[in-house]
């Protein structure tokens, strides 16, 4: 560069030297590439719901920048970018023929060799209609008054449904076998597949949901549900497209009362007894003597009083019980179909004597007696000779007179109101002295005596002592 002097106030002019120039060009654009910022993405500015029910999309977009901008390119589903505009301010683009699925959609600007970040956007096409299942009545389930009414509450039909999308509604059809006929709200009249919606769903809209159809116990026969939902983007089964099906049989017949056709004698002193006994089903068309499961699906219960109440188990002819007591006792069978149907019992009443076992009774009175006082109970002692345990039964207490002659008490000042009135045992062997509260009978159940007020003098009464004597049975 070259230069002159110059006077002051005069402007002075540089030359730079052409070589130097180009030095200086290329640095200044190297500053403007460093310094330029990268293309911003663009805005979608109109896209699908989401969900939907749709399988179009219309997505429309702008450049936020205008500056060299070249065109807009768009992907779908991670498919390669393709130009989709050119139209400075916003362009859009459309599909078409979709599937259901969570789809994703993006878009970027390009200005010359600059691309900026792609901008996305994600919906779901949900064209799938809502899952639901009957949780009652179970298909090929069998049910009888009391088990229907159990399964929901109130009787009925109930299940669940979901969708991601939300259930906006159930509804069902039932139709009576028998008859071919369909519910039509009031009664099996509808000649023809009729839905209606059920009583109440537990969350509509939500995701997953419980719903339930109030049907009261109806006649015996077979029934058939279809259920069929509805969720909120309006994906449903429809015509012969069902969410579940159940097909379910209602019985409240009772079986027929079985038939004891062998037992032991009505008095007998074996301590065993066999019984033979037999449904009436009769499917087969014969009398039922020697055929014990007549009917296909039928059980037999069995029961022997005493203990009460009769607890029933399930039993097969023939029943045997052993080592019987003496005493009075009662076999009872029942029959009980598939659904729980009981049928009346039948019953055999029998009596097992024995030789009664050695025993001794003597009592003390828990209090002294007292003309027209309470009455005073008796707390009996007994003992027991034997080698085994023994339980003693009918206890009667009799009052044979008193102690001294001068008393004037008569047998008719005195009473036993109340004989003891349970069973008492086991009783232990080896005759140790084993009394009722011993054996904790409650102070209630014991023998009780009583004196009369007669309005006579009983001073010589006092410290008289009131014989008595019992008697009972005694059995292992």
């Amino acid at each position: 560069m070259s230069g002159r002097r110059f006077r002051s106030g005069v402007a002075a002019r540089a030359v730079v030297a052409p070589a130097v120039l180009g030095v200086l060009a290329a640095a200044y654009l190297a500053y403007v590439a460093l310094a330029s910022p990268p293309p911003t993405p663009p805005t979608i500015t109109a896209f699908p719901a989401s969900p939907t029910s749709s399988t179009t999309a219309a997505f429309s977009y702008k450049d936020t920048q205008t500056a060299g901008f070249t065109r807009f390119e768009c992907s779908l589903d991670g498919s390669s970018f393709a130009a989709c505009g050119t139209r400075v301010g916003g362009s859009g683009k459309s599909y078409s023929g979709l599937s259901g699925s969570t789809r994703t959609f993006r878009v970027r600007a390009v200005f010359g060799s600059a691309t900026s970040n792609a901008t996305p956007y994600s919906w779901v096409i949900d064209r799938t209609a809502p899952v639901a299942t009957i949780a009652f009545p179970a298909n090929s389930g069998l049910y009888n008054a009391s088990s229907y009414s159990a399964g929901c509450s109130p009787a009925g039909v109930c299940g669940t449904a979901a969708d991601p999308s939300g259930v906006a509604s159930v509804r069902l059809s039932v139709k009576r076998s028998a008859t071919a006929r369909y519910w039509n709200g009031s009664g099996f009249t509808a000649s023809t597949e009729t839905f209606l919606p059920v009583s109440a769903v537990g969350t509509p809209g939500g995701t997953s949901t419980t719903w339930r159809s109030t049907l009261a116990l109806p006649p015996a026969g077979v029934y058939v549900v279809h259920v069929q939902a509805t969720d909120s983007l309006g994906n449903a089964q429809t015509g012969s497209s069902y969410a579940a099906t159940s097909a379910f049989t209602i019985d409240t017949a009772p079986p027929p009362r079985p038939s004891i056709y062998g037992h032991p004698a009505g008095s007998t002193s074996a301590t065993s007894a066999t019984f033979r006994f037999a449904d009436d089903g009769d499917d087969d068309g014969d009398t039922g003597i020697g055929d014990e499961d007549d009917e296909d699906g039928i059980s037999l219960l069995c029961a022997l009083t005493p203990p009460l109440p009769a607890v029933f188990t399930p039993c097969a002819s023939p029943k045997s019980y052993t080592s019987l007591a003496p005493g009075t006792y009662t076999f009872l069978v029942e029959a009980v179909d598939r659904a729980g149907n009981l049928s009346a019992p039948v019953s055999f009443t029998w009596t097992i004597t024995g030789a009664g076992r050695p025993f001794t009774i003597t009592g003390t009175a828990s209090a002294l007696l007292y003309p027209a006082g309470a009455d005073v109970p008796v707390n009996l002692v007994f003992r027991n000779p034997n080698s085994a345990a023994i339980t003693v039964t009918g206890v009667t207490m009799t009052i044979l007179g008193t102690s001294s002659g001068l008393c004037p008490l008569s047998l008719a000042d005195l009473s036993v109101p109340q004989q003891l009135t349970v069973s008492v045992g086991p009783i232990p062997p080896g005759n140790v002295p084993t009394s009722l509260s011993a054996l904790s009978v409650p102070q209630s159940a014991w023998p009780k005596l009583r004196m009369s007020d007669t309005g006579t003098n009983q001073d010589n009464c006092q410290g008289v002592t009131v014989n008595l004597s019992y008697s009972g049975s005694a059995h292992s």
